[in-house]
């Protein structure tokens, strides 16, 4: 008769005990044992590392003597056979020490050590500040997921994000959370993992897979501790109304947040960008190596004031960002600039399509999103007059003067200088999509939101 053990305690080394010491059972014991650990190792490479037999004891007395044994076997429940081989059973598992908890007083520290972690909490304070990733932390604390691991995640999907590829561009997504909870929402994919480790020794794994769990139809399952543990399809559908503004990835990965009750991180194609979610919102971001908090709720509140003061059509306002959101998911740059058309116009260059072709002022109405965004990606500034809600034209060429001063920002180019610029000189808005992600709203020179 055998009994086996299954669990996850894989450094266990397989025991096995005999009955009677007889130098033929022995023998029989060993050819048996050999056997048993062929199939066994067959079956252990099929399953996850919580399934696996770990060890087994041979029993050589004869523990059915007759059919009321064997009834016995069949009809008993798990605990009452658990009591009759309760010593077999013991033998298998190692004797552990219970811990008690004990009140710290005090540590004992000489100056030298005290000194040395107050440098190294510096310097970890400074990097959390230089990188923003303390938001994240927070959140971290709040999901209950191990902070440690959190770093390793957000370094992992930024490299992935910072990755060039002109052949294939990488994406992906990180589905952090509870694999209980997650498994209840997404079906796993057939793409099985070789190995359950946590995601700092599994960096190379996620990268050779990221060709394929692109983030759109399939995604990682990390656990709580930062173990990578599964590849989920995330072919889920999206009904969330709070979600005007976000394109239909970053509503499908916001989605993911909320039902799985999980952190939703998200690099999209050719990126430079991550988008992190929770929650059902959008929360953050990654670009131009810092991590960044986002709060779509004051984007509403912002858009609310600004139509308001300017006299705009919120709807209008709404519909720009909602394209802009597009865009940004799909790394395309752009500059819409909204207000009265012809004072725009005075400060650039005529719009041009070609000497064969000129774009006739229409009325936004009559142009879907994908129209607006297929326009406004092109090389320039697409002009929008606010006040009568038309579609002036766009690969406009912004000229304003160099000596206006406007509210750009360090470290910021042409695009976004050009286009805080005319806000200032013709009091309008001018709404900037960097390639990498974010997104700029200036009003009359003053920037008032980056996303």
């Amino acid at each position: 008769m055998i009994l086996a053990r299954r669990d996850d305690e894989s450094h266990q080394e397989i025991t096995k005990s005999a009955g009677n010491g007889k130098e033929l059972a022995d023998d029989i014991s060993s050819l048996v044992s050999e056997t048993i650990d062929e199939y066994i190792s067959d079956v252990n490479d099929q399953l996850n590392a919580w399934e696996k037999i770990q060890a087994y004891s041979i029993i050589n007395n004869n523990m059915i003597n007759n059919e009321n044994d064997i009834s016995f076997l069949i009809n008993s429940s798990r605990n009452k056979i658990l009591e009759r081989f309760l010593f077999y059973i013991d033998a298998m598992y190692p004797k552990t020490l219970k811990l008690t908890e004990k009140t710290v007083d005090y540590v004992k520290l000489a100056p030298e050590q005290l000194r040395d972690l107050l440098e190294k909490q510096d310097i970890l304070d400074a990097w959390m500040k230089e990188a923003g990733i303390e938001f994240l932390l927070d959140l971290a604390t709040e999901k209950n997921i191990d902070t440690t691991s959190m770093i390793h995640i957000c370094v992992t999907v930024a490299s992935i994000a910072q990755m060039q590829s002109e052949e294939k561009p990488l994406s992906t997504a990180f589905i952090v959370g509870d694999p209980t909870q997650v498994s209840k929402i997404l079906r796993e994919s057939e793409i099985q993992l070789q190995r359950y480790d946590h995601i700092r020794r599994m960096q190379q794994v996620v990268v050779s897979l990221a060709k394929m769990v692109d983030g759109i139809v399939l995604a990682y399952g990390v656990d709580k501790h930062g173990y990578l543990y599964s590849i989920y399809k995330v072919d889920i559908e999206v009904e969330e109304p709070n979600l005007y503004f976000l394109g239909p990835y970053f509503r499908l990965h916001a989605s993911l947040s909320k039902k799985c009750n999980a952190i939703v991180f998200f690099a999209p194609v050719g990126g430079k960008q991550v988008r992190v979610f929770a929650d059902g919102n959008l929360i953050g971001r990654y670009s131009n190596g810092k991590w960044t908090e986002e709060n779509i709720p004051v984007l509403d509140d912002t858009l609310f004031k600004v139509a308001h003061e300017k006299k705009y059509d919120l709807n209008l306002l709404k519909r720009i960002f909602r394209c802009a959101y597009q865009m940004s998911e799909n790394n395309m740059g752009a500059i819409f600039v909204l207000g009265e058309s012809e004072r725009i116009l005075k400060n650039s260059d005529a719009l041009e399509m070609s000497s064969y072709a000129v774009i006739i002022n229409t009325h936004l109405d009559k142009l879907s999103d994908r129209e607006l965004i297929n326009y406004a990606k092109q090389d320039g500034a697409t002009i929008i007059d606010a006040l009568n809600c038309k579609f002036m034209g766009c690969m406009a060429l912004l000229r304003p003067s160099a000596s206006t001063k406007a509210d750009v920002g360090l470290g910021k180019g042409a695009r976004h200088s050009s286009a805080a610029k005319m806000s200032s000189e013709a009091k309008c808005i001018a709404i900037t999509v960097s390639q990498d992600g974010p997104i700029t709203l200036y009003d009359s020179g003053k920037k008032l939101l980056s996303l």
